[in-house]
């Protein structure tokens, strides 16, 4: 069995998916999902847990565990490979490809190094000052485990040496941002000394950079340094604790976002694991991006001082420009979540269950001081909430918001309404904010013969009961393309179904070796095959089968029809051009057969 099979065999693809993504059943044997390639707000994301595959109808992508996963990754099929041979314990002959090669010594090597740093915070002596750090901050032995926290050696070559031992060269140490070339020397020397660890690990956990936090303050050096922008890691992309945080994610359907490290770790601390932070960047499309994969509701909680408001406030403005749904966690008596915790667990707690949406939370700081009476004031509050209220896309919310304004002020609906519609004037010259949920992927509607086809196509593919009864009902001839060409690869190969009636798995043992058997000129059938199956378990999986059946049996008649209308159509213009041409054998021919048709 090649190693792909073998793979899946293992390997549910609902379960594999499910690391990733927030699944609800949708039938029996499927599910479905917010799609976490492209931005919407109806599940369009489906998986079949019988046929292994999976499929998205708004953004059209879709296919087995190793399209998943190197879509989901953005990685290719060697590394796809090797990481789900590792997850099934599936032993596999390596890829010579110099790239994935690469990757994976880098990997490696940022694993030992977290491995190195951790030991380091944990039993060396020079450390105690990291360890110290630590218990003034609240953070217990448990979450220094969780976190693998560690400690960077005060020396300018304790981490090179220890990868050297380990059959690392410093090209690579370079390439990993772990080690700094010297200039005008050679060699080179380590990034991170004398500093406090953070790892940062991506989407599955793997160890992919690190955040190191200055120990000694009179050092003239900055509080915080970064790996750089490597093969592994983009700070654009990374967001701290998303790995320890995705099921929480998907489970409370909600991510909170703080902006440092130790908040994220002093929420988990609380109770709270669904947090992340932006890793030491101001937040971007692309984690948002990240993010849309587990949830469309981000919870905002930024430090209570002008630095964490402003940067509340683009996080905030990001998110809804990315059609997510915000609310904003408000502190009381304290600077940050981690200062919370420390005071009391169940005050982070309570804060995060009070959430509020974000025009309650602009309402309430600019009214914080109480309700303006000069004119002037009132035009700059205006001008403050007015824009935030333009943002919003539901009309309903925007007529509130306009009243609790109107109302606040003192000022006539119809002149913030007229002030309003003059700042969009104003603003429509500057480049239109991106939609919030992307379209599906344009294409040609099709005719109503294409549309039968299709459906019963779906049907047979779907539905085991029903296939052989609409197999006997209807040929090739009666399907239009391209879905005469999968009718006839199907059935060129429906004879192995009988080999496989001992099997426990009939279903899925079938369409995979179906699924291996699109080669050549038939591969471009593939994504078709897939997006049929849970068109058909998407349309008729949770209907009672004997309605199924009838609308089956209503929609070949309606083919049959359709085909000889083609049919008949088509001879037409061929019994004309054969009238034009005097040619009375051809004439007879076509005659004969238009006959048969009526």
């Amino acid at each position: 069995m090649p190693p792909t099979d073998d793979i899946k065999q293992r390997l549910d693809l609902v379960d594999l998916i499910s690391e990733f993504v927030k699944l609800k059943p949708a039938g029996s044997n499927s599910f479905k999902a917010n799609c976490p390639f492209h931005r919407e707000k109806t599940p369009s994301f489906y998986v079949s847990r019988e046929k292994q595959i999976w499929h998205c109808f708004g953004c059209s992508l879709g296919g087995d565990h190793f399209a998943f996963l190197m879509q989901m990754e953005g990685i290719d099929f060697p590394e796809a490979l090797r990481q789900l041979a590792e997850k099934t314990g599936l032993e596999i002959q390596r890829f010579s490809s110099e790239g994935v090669n690469r990757k994976v010594r880098l990997l490696k090597l940022l694993d030992l190094t977290a491995r190195f740093f951790h030991k380091c915070l944990m039993e060396a002596e020079a450390a105690k000052i990291a360890r110290d750090y630590l218990a003034r901050r609240g953070v217990p032995a448990e979450m220094t485990e969780k976190f693998l926290l560690g400690y960077a050696p005060d020396r300018w070559d304790a981490l090179l040496t220890v990868l050297k031992k380990h059959g690392f060269s410093e090209t690579e140490m370079i390439e990993a941002g772990l080690v700094i070339r010297r200039e005008g020397r050679s060699g080179g020397y380590d990034r991170f000394r004398h500093r406090l660890i953070f790892p940062i690990a991506d989407v599955s956990g793997k160890i992919v950079g690190f955040t190191g936090r200055l120990l000694d303050e009179a050092r003239q050096e900055g509080k915080y340094i970064n790996t750089p922008q490597t093969l592994v890691y983009n700070k654009s992309q990374a967001l701290y604790g998303l790995s320890l945080a995705k099921q929480a994610i998907k489970d409370a359907g909600a991510v909170i976002l703080v902006e440092g490290n130790l908040d994220v770790i002093a929420s988990h601390k609380a109770g709270a694991a669904g947090v992340v932070a932006s890793s030491g960047t101001a937040l971007t499309t692309e984690q948002l991006a990240l993010l849309w994969r587990f949830t469309d509701t981000v919870l905002v909680c930024f430090d209570a001082d002008p630095a964490g408001e402003q940067a509340a406030k683009r996080g905030i403005d990001l998110a809804l420009e990315e059609g997510m749904n915000v609310k904003v966690i408000r502190l009381q008596n304290a600077k940050d979540p981690d200062e919370l915790v420390v005071k009391d667990p169940a005050l982070w707690r309570r804060a995060i269950a009070e959430a509020t949406d974000v025009m309650s939370y602009y309402f309430q700081r600019v009214f914080a001081t109480g309700a303006p009476h000069t004119a002037s004031d009132k035009k700059r509050v205006g001008n403050l909430l007015l824009p935030e209220i333009v943002r919003l896309q539901n009309p309903i919310e925007r007529d509130h918001w306009i009243k609790e304004l109107s109302h606040r002020l003192d000022v006539s609906e119809s002149i913030l309404l007229e002030t309003m519609a003059q700042q969009k004037k104003n603003a429509s010259g500057s480049p239109a904010r991106r939609e919030a949920v992307s379209a599906p992927l344009a294409s040609q509607p099709l005719d109503r013969r294409a549309l039968l086809s299709e459906e019963i196509l779906a049907l047979i593919f779907s539905r085991s009961e029903l296939r052989e009864d609409i197999l006997n009902k209807i040929s090739a001839d009666h399907l239009s393309d391209p879905y005469r060409r999968l009718y006839l690869f199907f059935i060129s190969r429906y004879s192995v179904q009988d080999n496989l009636s001992t099997s426990d798995k009939p279903e899925q043992i079938f369409f995979g070796i179906l699924r291996s058997q699109f080669l050549g000129e038939q591969a471009d059938l593939l994504p078709l095959f897939d997006r049929l199956i849970l068109q058909g378990e998407r349309n008729y999986g949770e209907r009672e089968p004997r309605l199924v059946r009838d609308e089956g049996w209503r929609m070949i008649e309606s083919l049959r029809t359709l085909a000889v209308r083609d049919q008949r159509a088509l001879l037409t213009q061929e019994l004309r051009a054969a009238e034009q041409a005097g040619d009375a054998g051809k004439i007879q021919e076509l005659t004969k057969k238009f006959t048969n048709l009526t």
